[in-house]
C-alpha cells in the first residue's frame, strides 16, 4: 500500500500513474495512525498481481468511518468507480457522512490499481479503521453473510437474556443485579445490529448515518450510566 494526504484528483486513480513519490503504508485488518494532520482527505494505492484464470474477485469495507470511495484501474485505462460510503472531500462542509459498509466486483484483468480516497476528519491522523478485503466471491458473499447471521445473533441472545433478567427481578424485587444487567442486556442488544453495517446492507435506502448514530450515542450514554 502506498499513500498521499490532503489532494483530490481524479489522476490518482489511474492505472499508469507515477506514484513513486508517494510513501509506503501500513494497513492492516484494523489500523489507525498513518502520521498525516487530521483533515482533508488520504489516497491509498495498491497494485495488484493477479495469476491467469484467477475466479471473479470481490472485495469488502466493513467501514473507514466517515466516508471513502474505491476505485480500480486495467493497464492503459483511468479509474472506474466500485463503490462509495458517503463522499469523502477536501473540506468538512462538502464531505457526506457514512459508514455503510460496500461490497464490490473487482474487474477481470492479471494485473489492477486499486485506489481508495478516505476522509481524513477525525481519523486518528490518517487512519481509517478497517482495511479492504478481497476474496474469491464465494468468498466475501459468505463472510458477509456470516457477518450478518452472528450480528443478529447476538442480538436475539441479549434480548433474551434481558428478558429472563427482567422477569426474574419482576418477581424478586430486591434482586438488583437482576435488574441491572437485563438493563444492561437491553441496552448492548441495539449497537450488537447497528455497529455491524448489517442493517445498511439490508435496509440501505431506510438506514443511513444519521439513523445509525441517533442508535449509538443513546446506547453508548445509556451503557455508561448503567455500568456506573
Amino acid at each position: 500500500w502506498l499513500s498521499l494526504a490532503g489532494m483530490d484528483s481524479a489522476a490518482f486513480t489511474g492505472y499508469d500513474y507515477d506514484a513513486r513519490h508517494w510513501r509506503t503504508a501500513n494497513i492492516e485488518a484494523y489500523f489507525r495512525d498513518q502520521g498525516y494532520p487530521d483533515g482533508g482527505l488520504v489516497w491509498y494505492r495498491l497494485h495488484l498481481s493477479l495469476p491467469a484464470g484467477a475466479p471473479p474477485l470481490k472485495g469488502y469495507i466493513q467501514h473507514a468511518n466517515n466516508a471513502h470511495a474505491i476505485y480500480a484501474s486495467r493497464p492503459g485505462e483511468a479509474g472506474t468507480l466500485l463503490a462509495m460510503s458517503g463522499r469523502p472531500a477536501l473540506t468538512a462542509d462538502e464531505m457526506v457522512l457514512s459508514r455503510k459498509p460496500v461490497v464490490f466486483s473487482l474487474p477481470s484483468d492479471t494485473s489492477l490499481v486499486l485506489s481508495w480516497a478516505v476522509a481524513n476528519y477525525e481519523y486518528l491522523h490518517g487512519g481509517p479503521f478497517h482495511a479492504v478485503q478481497i476474496g474469491s466471491a464465494q468468498a466475501i458473499d459468505g463472510m458477509v453473510l456470516r457477518r450478518t447471521a452472528v450480528a443478529f445473533t447476538c442480538y436475539g441472545l441479549y434480548l433474551l437474556i434481558a428478558l429472563f433478567l427482567l422477569l426474574h427481578w419482576i418477581t424478586h424485587r430486591r434482586d438488583l443485579q437482576s435488574l441491572a444487567v437485563g438493563l444492561l442486556s437491553f441496552t448492548m442488544a441495539f449497537p450488537a445490529v447497528s455497529t455491524s453495517g448489517s442493517l445498511e446492507l439490508l435496509l440501505p435506502d431506510q438506514v443511513d448515518f444519521a439513523l445509525r448514530m441517533l442508535v449509538e450515542a443513546p446506547t453508548g450514554l445509556a451503557l455508561n450510566g448503567l455500568l456506573a
